[in-house]
C-alpha cells in the first residue's frame, strides 16, 4: 500500500451505517460498518458479477446493507477487469484483504472471522481466491459464499468468458489451474454455495461441481439450489439494485443461519 493511501483510510470517521470509499492501490473499495452494539466481529469481502465486462457494484451495496444488519462489517470490492490477465483482480483482492487487516481493530472485526463473498465472475474470482490462496494463513479466508458461481473454464460453452479472464488462447494449464473445482485442497475454507435451479446465464451444475468437491475433502460446505430466482439476485431488500427476487427471505434466513454457526465455530 502506498503511503499516501495510509493517511487516507486513517480519515476515515468510525461512526456505523455509513459507506466509506477507500483507494487500495489500483482499485476501490466501499466499507459498510454495522453497529458497533450489533457487531459479530464478522466480515465479508464482497466481490461483484458482471462477466468480466463490468463489475455490477448494486447487487452488492444490497447485500451489505442487509449483512450489516445481522453485525457483519462489508468491504465491496471494486476490481479491476483482467482484460486476459487474472493477476489484475487477483492482486486488488489481495490488497483489499491487506487492507482490512491493517484496519481490522478500528472497524471492529477479526481476521479469523472474515471471509469472502462473490456473485457470478465474482463468484469465481471468490472461488479461486479460497483455493489458491488457500496455503498462506495470512490471505486465508474464515469462510466463502458464493452466488451463482463461474466455476468450470474447462466447459467449451464458456470458452468466451475464459478469454476475458485468461486471454485469446488460454492454455490447458491455466484453465485447469482456473477452474476452481479442481484446486479444491485441505485447507479450503467452508463455503455457502446458493444458486436458482433456472439460472440462464451460469447453470447451477458449476456451483454443484465446487460443492462436490469440497465434500470430496470432507470440508464443510451447504448448497441451496432454489426453484426460481434466475440470475444477478442478491440479498436484502433490493432498494438499490431492484432485483428482489422471490426467494430472498429464505436465502436471507439461510445465510444469517450459516454465518451464525460458524461465528461460534470461529471464536
Amino acid at each position: 500500500m502506498q503511503s499516501g493511501q495510509t493517511e487516507e483510510l486513517a480519515s476515515i470517521p468510525s461512526a456505523r451505517d455509513e459507506l466509506y470509499p477507500v483507494q487500495v492501490e489500483e482499485s476501490a473499495m466501499y466499507v459498510l460498518l454495522p453497529d458497533g452494539k450489533a457487531s459479530t466481529g464478522q466480515m465479508a469481502l464482497l466481490l461483484p458479477g458482471g462477466g468480466y465486462k463490468l463489475v455490477a457494484l448494486a447487487q452488492c451495496f444490497d447485500t451489505a446493507k442487509w449483512l450489516n444488519s445481522i453485525g457483519v462489517a462489508c468491504a465491496i470490492l471494486e476490481y479491476r477487469l483482467p482484460q486476459g490477465n487474472p493477476e489484475k483482480p487477483l492482486a486488488d483482492i489481495t490488497n483489499a484483504w491487506q487492507c482490512i487487516g491493517q484496519h481490522a481493530q478500528r472497524w471492529g472485526v477479526a481476521m479469523d472471522k472474515t471471509g469472502i463473498m462473490g456473485f457470478s465472475a465474482g463468484g469465481q474470482l471468490a472461488a479461486n481466491w479460497s483455493t489458491l490462496f488457500a496455503h498462506d494463513a495470512a490471505l486465508r479466508p474464515a469462510f466463502s459464499i458464493l452466488f451463482y458461481p463461474v466455476i468450470d473454464l474447462l466447459d467449451p460453452n464458456w470458452h468466451e468468458f475464459a478469454q476475458r479472464f485468461l486471454g485469446q488462447s488460454p492454455s490447458q494449464e491455466a484453465l485447469e489451474k482456473y477452474s476452481a473445482h479442481l484446486q479444491v485442497g485441505k485447507n479450503t475454507p467452508p463455503a455457502l454455495v446458493m444458486l436458482s435451479d433456472d439460472d440462464k446465464v451460469v447453470p447451477p451444475a458449476h456451483g454443484i461441481l465446487y460443492y462436490n468437491a469440497l465434500h470430496k475433502q470432507g470440508i464443510s460446505a451447504s448448497l441451496h439450489i432454489f426453484a426460481t430466482g434466475g440470475h444477478a439476485w442478491s440479498l436484502g431488500d433490493g432498494a438499490i439494485s431492484g432485483q428482489l427476487c422471490n426467494h430472498a427471505k429464505p436465502a436471507m434466513e439461510v445465510a444469517a443461519d450459516w454465518l451464525a454457526r460458524l461465528g461460534c465455530k470461529c471464536t
